[in-house]
């Protein structure tokens, strides 16, 4: 009896109707990942994928965005840069950026090309390096007495060990050890995460990342360091 019982909720179609939404389990998976498991659990089997092949390319579609650090879609994307725009206008701040310099550490030119255009919107001034063992020569070759820049940004999602041994150097040099920073880094690499050496002014944000969040952190570091207008 109670077995019979079991094998028809089982079979229930309302237990699919149950399941609650991605999005409100996970509100940070991207939103092109959460269209891929959205049409693969349709209950109206003509909306669903209709071979694993479909399946599979949507997804291999999705990892290339992923590793391209994506976010979301574009659209998304925006409404982040609106909402922060929104969020700087109450502070009377129309580029929240404005006389600021931001180094970017990134090997990956399109992902180069993605934070100068993003940040310089918001009128920071952005250096690129795509070595991050030149990021601090840089700064040491930098002889005037404004520094080279206001805050590092280093992204270990090409880079990996190699970007945390670079921003931890920065908070062991003389010269840099008092300058903001951010490790760009994805939560499940455990190892790069224990590595770092992090303080009030040195932080790590968790890929993927957005626009919103990166201009956030920005923001909040600049402004305590006193280089950013309260």
């Amino acid at each position: 009896m109670f077995e019979t019982r079991d094998r028809i909720q089982r079979l229930s179609v309302q237990r699919y109707r149950e399941i609650p939404p991605l999005r409100e389990v996970a509100p940070d998976v991207p939103n092109y990942i959460v269209a891929i498991v959205s049409k693969a659990m349709d209950l109206r089997p003509d909306k669903r994928y209709q071979t694993p092949g479909e399946l599979l390319k949507d997804l291999k579609k999705a990892r290339e965005r992923v590793r391209r650090g994506e976010t979301g879609t574009e659209e998304a994307d925006l409404a982040a840069e609106k909402e922060a725009d929104a969020q700087t206008a109450n502070r009377g701040l129309e580029q929240e950026g404005q006389d600021l310099r931001v180094m970017i550490v990134e090997p990956k030119t399109e992902l180069q090309d993605l934070f100068r255009d993003r940040l310089k919107r918001r009128g920071y001034r952005v250096l690129i390096t795509a070595n991050p063992h030149m990021a601090l020569q840089r700064f040491h070759d930098h002889l005037e007495d404004e520094p080279l820049a206001h805050c590092v940004v280093f992204n270990s999602q090409h880079l990996g060990m190699a970007a945390v041994e670079a921003f931890n150097r920065f908070g062991e040099d003389e010269e840099t050890r008092e300058v903001p920073a951010i490790l760009l880094v994805d939560p499940q690499h455990r190892s790069l995460i224990q590595a770092a050496q992090t303080s009030d002014h040195r932080i790590l944000l968790g890929l993927p990342v957005s626009v919103k969040k990166l201009r956030a952190a920005l923001f909040k570091l600049l402004r305590a360091s006193g280089a950013a207008v309260s």
